[in-house]
Formats: C-alpha cells, sequence, structure tokens
C-alpha cells in the first residue's frame, strides 16, 4: 500500500494515487497529527489532544471509534496498548517529512548537494512542496489542537521562507537574477513584513536596471510596516535604499538578462573574459564598496591559494565601481 500525504495547503489524503475521502473531521485531524509527527504517538496524549472536553471513559471510547474508522477506510495506522503509528509494511509518503530531510540534508556541510546546480535544484523542489498554509482552511473545536496547528502554521511558514531565501542565494550565484526577483515576491507575498525579502527585491530590481521599481519597492515597504507594525525599516534596508539613490548599487557580474542561464552572464567594462563563480565575495565587495562614503572604516581580507582567482575578483568589482582606487604591493 502507498499513502501519500500532503499537509503543506489543502490537505491531500491518497491511497494508491486514490482520493480518500474521511468525513469524520478528527478522524482526519489524527490522520494529520500522525503524520506530521512522523513518530508513534502516545494513547492518552492523542485523546488529551482531540478530546480534552471529554471525561475518560467517552474520551477513550471515541478514540477507539476513531481508529477503527480509519482502519476501516484502509489506512495504515496500527495501535497498541500504549501508543499509535504507522503500519511498517506501508509506505507513507508526507510532504513536511520530505520537507524536513530536505532541510537537514542542505545543512550537511559534507554533502555536494548543499552548493552550485544541485543545490539550486533541491531548493526548487522544496520551494514547490510549500502549496500553502499548513493544513490550510481545517480546524477543529480543540483547544488542544487549535494551539497545535498554530505553531506548526508558524514553523512551516518559517522553514518555508528560510528555503526561499536561501533559494534566492542560489538563483543569484547561478546568475538567473530574474528568477530570484520573482522568488523575493514570492516571499513577501506569504509574509509582508518580511524586510529581508524586501532589500532582496530592491537589490534585484536595481541590479536588473530597474532603478523606479526598486525605490517603489521600499516605500511598499516603509507604507506596510506602518500600517501593520507602526514602525520604520531597518538601518541596512535605509542604507540599500540611500545607495540605490545614489546608483551605486551594481550586479555582482556585469548586467544579467532576463531569465535563465543563457545571455544572463558577461563581463564588466575592462575585464577581457567572462567571469565564472566567485558571486558570493563579488556581491559582499560591492556592497562594502556601496557603503563607502557613509561608513569608510571596513577593511576586507581576500584570502585563498595562488591562482583561485582573488585578484581578479578585485578587478571586476571595480572595474563595475565609480569608486577611485589606490593599488599597492607590500614586499617582505
Amino acid at each position: 500500500m502507498n499513502l501519500r500525504l500532503e499537509l503543506l495547503g489543502p490537505p491531500v489524503i491518497q491511497i494508491n494515487e486514490e482520493a480518500v475521502n474521511l468525513p469524520r473531521r478528527r478522524s482526519r485531524a489524527l490522520l494529520y497529527y500522525l503524520a506530521a509527527a512522523g513518530a508513534p504517538q502516545s494513547r492518552d496524549h492523542l485523546i488529551a489532544l482531540l478530546w480534552p472536553n471529554l471525561d475518560e471513559p467517552r474520551a477513550r471510547h471515541a478514540f477507539r471509534s476513531t481508529l477503527y474508522q480509519l482502519r476501516r477506510t484502509g489506512l495504515p495506522i496500527e495501535a497498541d496498548r500504549e501508543t499509535v503509528h504507522f503500519s511498517a509494511h506501508a509506505k507513507v509518503w508526507v510532504d513536511v517529512t520530505v520537507f524536513r530531510q530536505g532541510v537537514a540534508r542542505l545543512c550537511a556541510p559534507t554533502d555536494p548537494v548543499v552548493t552550485g546546480p544541485m543545490a539550486l535544484a533541491q531548493l526548487t523542489e522544496l520551494a514547490a512542496l510549500y502549496r500553502g498554509e499548513f493544513l490550510e482552511g481545517f480546524y477543529l473545536n480543540s483547544l488542544n489542537y487549535e494551539e497545535w496547528l498554530y505553531l506548526e502554521r508558524e514553523h512551516w511558514r518559517g522553514a518555508y521562507l528560510d528555503v526561499l531565501e536561501r533559494l534566492i542565494e542560489a538563483q543569484i550565484e547561478a546568475g538567473h537574477y530574474l528568477q530570484a526577483l520573482n522568488t523575493a515576491q514570492q516571499a513577501l507575498a506569504t509574509d509582508p513584513l518580511q524586510e529581508r525579502f524586501h532589500r532582496a527585491a530592491m537589490r534585484l530590481l536595481a541590479w536588473l536596471g530597474q532603478r523606479t521599481e526598486a525605490l517603489t519597492q521600499y516605500e511598499r515597504c516603509v507604507q506596510i510596516l506602518r500600517d501593520k507594525l507602526g514602525t520604520a525599516p531597518l538601518d541596512e534596508t535605509e542604507a540599500l535604499h540611500r545607495a540605490i539613490l545614489e546608483g551605486k548599487v551594481v550586479p555582482p557580474i556585469g548586467t544579467p538578462g532576463a531569465g535563465g542561464p543563457a545571455g544572463e552572464r558577461w563581463p564588466a567594462p575592462g575585464c577581457p573574459s567572462p567571469f565564472v563563480g566567485q558571486r558570493s565575495g563579488h556581491w559582499v565587495l560591492s556592497e562594502v564598496l556601496a557603503r563607502a562614503e557613509s561608513d569608510p572604516t571596513p577593511v576586507v581580507m581576500i584570502t585563498g591559494e595562488p591562482g583561485v582567482g582573488k585578484t581578479r575578483l578585485v578587478q571586476e568589482v571595480l572595474a563595475a565601481s565609480p569608486v577611485i582606487t589606490i593599488w599597492g604591493t607590500a614586499h617582505p
């Protein structure tokens, strides 16, 4: 038996690719909780969660009846004297489990999927799992269950936004600026109070040559924060706004195209050949230079083995910057 449960968005239940309809709300609530937990759950805990207002005999009777209804529908749920769990013989696919495992894999420093094209593909797949709010549209007349629902929704919304932030970084690393902008706007549609995504959209719009739109994005951020929270943007957002006004926000590598990989990279003026890699370092140095007028104190040290492109990285950044530069060489 293959059981598929989608909890990120309107819930979906399928057995062997066929939709399953569970008319009783508490039957669905129990199934969703077991799927989200990903581990056996104690009977007492489930009874307290689903029937907090019933006395113990009635609550236990309702629990047994709910288990019977789930098994009768064909769901692979087993129970012993202490716990309830999915059958070990069934293949159970749950989107939150896949999401959780994917994030854990991306956090493993030795995994090859952490960086490069594989990371971009993995992050794109993870983001696609989030179809909407956790158990969107579902509720239960139980204070305990509703509290759990609230916490889970906050957790998965935050996890999704963190994935989108990493996806934006990966898209920028690959030179896909327009895709990164779309991802930033997708994040803001989920939570418009997240300044990190307003800044990402502002920066990407400026890189794409859409200065007016970048400034409009800033104004939108100001208005949302004022209307919803009664606060002003962070200093980091204000600094980026000033840099855009002064024309100091330039893309890491020339000016990107509008879509995918093709045509999105070409060298900045003065550089004889395309520059590939080092985008993260390029971004950091560009931001330091953009803030040089208001904050002239930063010192940046670039280290690495000979031939990895340290000098070329600096040349690329300075070729696209109006800052006057003094070069020097130190000899031991």
